[in-house]
C-alpha cells in the first residue's frame, strides 16, 4: 500500500494501510529499498511505482579503486604518512588563520608606535615560525604527493587490467545463470596476486599482470561447463588483448557483420569451393589489405593447404609471415571451417600459454585445503549423470571423520533438515553437502539465510550441488567459491563408472550372465555417447539413465540365468520395447537401437567362443568381474573412434563443424546480449538493427516482391498450377510481411512510430541473431536472420519463376529443386492427386515409388528432384564408402519419383532398400 501510495484521507489525518492495522501517514517518510541482486527484473507495475537508482560500478571507477588498493598493500606506510601529513598541514593552516585574524585585532587595537607593541611584535615572531613550519610541511607533502603519484602511476596499468578483468567476466550469466561473478571475486584474486611476486624488478608489474590473467582465466574456466570454455576463452583474449585483432576482424569473425556479398568478385578462383566463395568475398570486401596479402588466385601457392587434412599447419611460408594469429582463423573460416573448431582451441592455448582450454583435474582435496573457508559456500555444478558425492564422503571421512558429515539431498520437505544441519555443524565445525539444489529453488533464500546468520566453526564448510537452473539465486551463486563437477566423456569411463555402481553390489553370476551385463555395459554406453554426434548420430538429445540400465539389468538377470540357453529375441524386445525404447519417438533412431540389440545380443557375441564386438574387444567368458574390469581398462580406447558406434570415419569433421558453429553463436550472442535489456537506447538499437534493415534493402533492390499487388489464386483443374500459384501467393504475402515488420522498426528507429510490444519483440529477437516467432509461425526456415531472409527472397524468386509457366508438363520436364519451395508436402500432394485422377483410382490406393533412375518409373507421372544431399556415404551410381578426408555432405543423383499403384511391386527389392 506504501509503495501505490494508498494514503487514506481521514481528515486532519493521512492513514496507511499496513497489514491490518492503519498506521498514520507522514508527508516526510520516504522508504529505500535495497537489494544486492544485480539481476533484479521488475515488472512494469512495480516500475511505474518506485524509482530505480543503479550503484553499479563502471570500469573507471573500478580501476581507480584497485589502484588504492594496490598503494595499501603494498605502500602502505607511504599512504599512512601521506594521510598524516595532509591532516596535519590542515590544522596548521586553520591555526595561521587564527593567528593571521588575532595580529588583525592587535593591529586594529594598537595604540602608539608599533615597534614599542610587545604583543604585536610577538604575534608577528609567532605568525612567522608558524608560516615556516607549514610551509616545510606543505613542501614535504607535496614531495610525497608526487612520490605517491609516481607509484599510482607505476600500479595504474595493473589496476585497469584487474578493472578490465572483471567486465570480462561480468557478463557470464548471460550465457548460464550460473556463472554468476561478483567483484569480490577479482579483488580477493587481486589481493593473493601480490604476495606471489615480491621482488622488485622492473618487469614486476607485468609479471603481476599475466599472473592475474593466468588466476582469473583458471579460476573462472574451472566454474564453466566444457561446451562454454571455448567461447569464454575468446572472449578473453578479444578482452584482455584487443591489439591482436584489427578493425572489422572480430565483428567478421563472429558474423555481427550482416552483409549479401555476392562471390562474383572471386569466381576465378578456382581451387576454392563455390559454397566457401561468398565467405571469401567478405574477406575481400571488410579486409581489403588482408585479401590482397593472401593471394588466393596462385593456387599453387595454396595447393598444399587445401589437400592437407590440418590445413592450419600447412600455411604457405610467404603468407604465414605477414598474417597474425587470428587473421589465420579467419582463413580457415573463411576456406576450411571444418577446421576451425579445432585451430580456435590452438590458438586458445597459444596465446594464453596454456597446454588446454580445460583446467587441471578437480581435486577437493586441494580447493579445501587451499581455497575454502567457513564464510564462504562452495558450490559445485554437476551435469545429468555426474554425482560427486561419493568423493566429497570420502574427503570428508579422511579430514573430519563421517561422523561429523552430513548428506541431504534436497526435495519435497528436506528444508527443515538442511537448516538444522547448517546450524550444527556451523557450530561444531562439521560438513554439510545439500545435494541437487535445482530441485529445491524455492528453499535457497532460507538456505542462504540461515548461513549468513550462524556463526561458522573455522572447520565449518558447506558444499552445495545443482544443476544449471535460471531460476538459481544469484546472491548465493556470487558468494559461493564455484566449480563444475562433470562426467568424463568416453565409452571407456562410462563403462568405468557403471562397474564402479556394480561393484558396490554383489555379481554372484554365471559367467554367461556376467558375458550379457557388459554387453549391456557397453550398449548403455554407445547410446549414451552417440549424443556426442547429434543431429548425425541420433535425431537429438535423449536422456537414457541409469534408470533405463537398472531396468535392462533386470531383464538379462532374468533372461540368462539359465546358462544353456537365451531367448534373445525376448531379450532384445524388452530391452526396446520397456527400457530404452520408450524414449525414441524417431523410426530411423529406433532403427539405430534395433540394429545395436541385434549385433550385440545373440550367440556369437556371447558364449564361450565369443567374436570381437570391436577391433582388439572381446568379451571374456569369466565368472570374476575384475577381468570385465580389465578389459575395460586395457582394451577399450581413451579416445572414441566413430568407428565404435558404427558411424562413418569423417562424423568428427561434422561434430568439429557442429562446435564451431555453437561456439561461434554463443561469442556473438553475448557480443550482443545487451540487447535483453528492457531499456530501450536509441543508439544501441540503431547499431544492432540496422545491419539487417540494410540487408533486407539490398536482397530486394532487384526486386518488386514487397512492392506488388497480391495476386489471386489461380483455381484450376491442374493441381500443378494451382499449388504453384498458392505458393507465390504465400510467398508474396510473406516477403510484405516481413518487409512491414522491418518497416516499422525502421520507423521507431527514427521516432516516426511508437514501439508497440510484438514489434519491440521481434526486434530485441532480431539483436540477439534470432528469427522473431512471428516470422517462424508463417514459415519456420533458419534461426539467423540474415540467412533466413536472403533464403526468403530465394525461394520467393524461384516460385516466381515457376509461376510464368502456364503449363504443368512443362514444370514437371526439369529437376525440381524442394529447397525452392516454402511446403514441398503440398507438392507431393498435387502429384498425387493429378495421378489419381489420371488412373481413374482413390489416393488411398497409390503409394510412393522412388528411383535413382527414371525408366523405372516407366508410365508414370514423375518428378524428378535434385538438390538431395547425403551425409556418412558418398553416392555417385552407388554408395561409396566414405574416408575421413571425404566432405561431411556429398550431393546425390537426382531422384525420381512417382505415386504408384499401391499394389504394384516395389520399385526396389527389399534387401536393395535402405529403410
Amino acid at each position: 500500500m506504501i509503495v501505490d501510495n494508498g494514503v487514506i484521507h481521514l481528515r486532519p489525518r493521512r492513514i496507511v494501510q499496513i497489514g491490518e492495522k492503519a498506521v498514520d501517514y507522514n508527508d516526510n517518510f520516504r522508504l529505500y529499498i535495497c537489494s544486492k541482486n544485480n539481476l533484479l527484473q521488475l515488472d512494469q507495475a512495480s516500475k511505474a511505482a518506485v524509482t530505480l537508482i543503479c550503484f553499479s560500478i563502471t570500469q573507471t571507477g573500478l580501476a581507480s579503486q584497485m589502484l588504492g588498493l594496490a598503494i595499501q598493500i603494498e605502500k602502505p606506510a607511504l599512504e599512512t604518512r601521506l594521510n598524516e601529513l595532509t591532516g596535519d598541514v590542515e590544522q596548521m593552516k586553520i591555526k595561521l588563520d587564527d593567528i593571521e585574524q588575532s595580529l588583525l585585532q592587535t593591529l586594529a587595537s594598537s595604540e602608539g608606535s608599533l615597534l614599542d607593541n610587545t604583543d604585536l611584535l610577538d604575534s608577528l615572531n609567532k605568525s612567522k615560525e608558524n608560516a615556516e613550519t607549514i610551509a616545510a610541511s606543505l613542501a614535504e607533502a607535496d614531495k610525497l604527493q608526487k612520490q605517491f603519484v609516481k607509484e599510482k602511476d607505476i600500479y595504474r596499468p595493473l589496476a585497469e587490467a584487474t578493472s578490465n578483468l572483471y567486465f570480462i567476466i561480468q557478463d557470464l550469466h548471460k550465457q548460464d545463470p550460473m556463472y554468476n561473478f561478483n567483484l569480490n571475486t577479482v579483488i580477493n584474486l587481486y589481493n593473493r596476486t601480490f604476495s606471489k611476486i615480491k621482488e622488485s624488478t622492473v618487469g614486476r608489474m607485468e609479471k603481476l599482470r599475466r599472473l592475474l590473467q593466468h588466476t582469473v582465466y583458471e579460476y573462472v574456466s574451472r566454474a564453466l561447463f566444457k561446451k562454454d570454455r571455448l567461447m569464454f576463452s575468446m572472449r578473453f583474449i578479444h578482452g584482455i588483448q584487443p591489439s591482436l585483432f584489427a578493425q572489422n576482424e572480430w565483428e567478421l569473425f563472429t558474423g555481427l557483420i550482416v552483409d549479401d556479398t555476392t562471390a562474383y568478385s572471386v569466381e576465378e578462383i578456382g581451387w576454392i569451393s563455390s559454397e566457401r566463395k561468398a565467405n571469401v568475398a567478405k574477406l575481400q570486401k571488410y579486409l581489403p589489405t588482408l585479401f590482397n596479402n593472401l593471394r588466393f588466385t596462385d593456387q599453387a601457392l595454396w595447393s598444399e593447404f587445401a589437400r592437407t587434412i590440418n590445413c592450419e599447419t600447412a600455411f604457405p611460408p610467404a603468407i604465414d609471415a605477414v598474417l597474425t594469429p587470428f587473421q589465420k582463423l579467419l582463413v580457415i573460416q573463411a576456406i576450411r571451417p571444418e577446421r576451425l573448431y579445432s585451430t580456435m582451441i590452438s590458438f586458445v592455448t597459444n596465446i594464453l600459454g596454456i597446454p588446454s582450454i580445460n583446467p587441471s583435474p578437480l581435486d577437493l582435496k586441494s580447493i579445501y585445503k587451499s581455497e575454502s573457508n567457513e564464510n564462504e559456500p562452495i558450490m559445485i555444478l554437476i551435469s545429468p549423470g555426474a554425482d560427486p558425492s561419493q568423493e566429497l564422503e570420502e574427503l570428508a571421512r579422511k579430514q573430519i571423520s563421517s561422523a561429523k558429515f552430513y548428506q541431504i539431498s534436497m526435495g519435497q520437505g528436506q528444508r527443515q533438515a538442511a537448516l538444522e544441519a547448517i546450524r550444527t555443524c556451523a557450530a561444531n565445525g562439521g560438513w554439510v553437502c545439500l545435494k541437487n539444489l535445482h530441485l529445491a529453488i524455492n528453499d535457497l533464500a532460507a538456505i542462504e539465510k540461515e548461513f549468513l546468520a550462524s556463526k561458522h566453526d573455522p572447520n565449518f564448510r558447506l558444499w552445495l550441488t545443482s544443476e544449471s537452473n535460471e531460476h538459481f539465486s544469484p546472491q548465493l551463486l556470487q558468494t559461493s567459491l564455484k566449480i563444475v563437477y562433470e562426467a568424463p566423456p568416453g565409452i571407456k569411463n562410462n563403462m568405468k563408472r557403471i562397474y564402479a555402481q556394480w561393484q558396490q553390489s554383489e555379481l554372484n553370476f554365471s559367467a554367461f550372465c556376467l558375458q550379457s551385463l557388459f554387453m549391456l555395459a557397453w550398449l548403455h554406453a554407445l547410446l549414451q555417447e552417440r549424443r556426442m554426434f547429434i543431429p548425425e548420430a541420433w535425431s537429438k538429445f535423449y536422456e537414457f539413465s541409469n534408470s533405463d540400465l537398472r531396468v535392462a539389468k533386470k531383464f538379462v538377470e532374468e533372461v540368462t540365468k539359465d546358462d544353456k540357453a537365451a531367448n534373445w529375441q525376448l531379450l532384445r524386445g524388452l530391452i526396446q520395447t520397456v527400457a530404452y525404447g520408450g524414449r525414441i519417438d524417431n523410426d530411423f533412431d529406433m532403427n539405430v537401437l534395433v540394429v545395436y540389440l541385434k549385433r550385440y545380443f545373440n550367440s556369437s557375441i556371447i558364449g564361450m567362443n565369443a567374436s570381437e564386438i570391436a577391433h582388439n574387444i572381446t568379451v571374456p567368458f569369466s565368472t570374476n568381474i575384475m577381468d570385465y574390469i580389465n578389459i575395460i581398462n586395457t582394451n577399450i580406447p581413451e579416445e572414441d573412434n566413430p568407428a565404435l558406434f558404427g558411424l562413418s570415419s569423417n562424423i568428427s569433421t561434422a561434430r568439429e563443424m557442429a562446435e564451431m558453429n555453437k561456439t561461434i553463436l554463443q561469442i556473438r550472442s553475448m557480443q550482443i546480449s545487451v540487447a535483453t535489456e528492457v531499456t530501450f537506447d536509441r543508439n544501441v538499437w540503431n547499431k544492432a538493427l540496422n545491419p539487417i534493415i540494410t540487408l533486407w534493402k539490398q536482397l530486394n533492390s532487384q526486386s518488386t516482391l514487397h512492392s506488388m499487388n497480391v495476386p489471386l489464386i489461380q483455381h484450376t483443374d491442374d493441381l500443378i498450377l494451382e499449388i504453384i500459384s498458392l505458393e507465390y501467393v504465400h510467398a508474396i504475402t510473406l516477403v510484405q510481411k516481413v518487409h512491414k515488420y522491418l518497416g516499422a522498426i525502421s520507423k521507431c528507429l527514427r521516432g516516426i512510430q511508437l514501439f508497440t510490444s510484438e514489434i519491440a519483440n521481434g526486434a530485441r529477437a532480431l539483436m540477439m541473431h534470432q528469427t522473431p516467432e512471428e516470422w517462424q509461425e508463417a514459415w519456420r526456415g533458419p534461426s539467423d536472420p540474415a540467412q533466413y531472409l536472403s533464403l526468403l527472397i530465394h525461394k520467393a524468386k524461384s516460385i516466381e519463376q515457376l509461376s510464368h509457366i502456364n503449363d504443368s508438363y512443362k514444370i514437371l520436364a526439369n529437376p525440381i529443386k524442394l529447397g525452392n519451395i516454402f511446403r514441398p508436402t503440398a507438392f507431393f500432394n498435387a502429384l498425387r492427386q493429378l495421378t489419381a485422377r489420371k488412373k481413374h483410382v482413390s489416393m488411398d490406393e497409390l503409394k510412393l515409388g522412388t528411383a535413382w533412375n527414371g525408366a523405372f518409373l516407366k508410365n508414370e507421372n514423375v518428378m524428378e528432384i535434385s538438390g538431395i544431399h547425403i551425409q556418412g556415404a558418398l553416392f555417385e551410381e552407388h554408395i561409396v564408402e566414405i574416408k575421413q578426408t571425404s566432405p561431411t555432405v556429398a550431393t546425390t543423383p537426382n531422384l525420381y519419383i512417382a505415386w504408384i499403384s499401391a499394389d504394384a511391386p516395389d520399385v526396389y527389392e527389399k534387401d536393395k532398400s535402405i529403410f
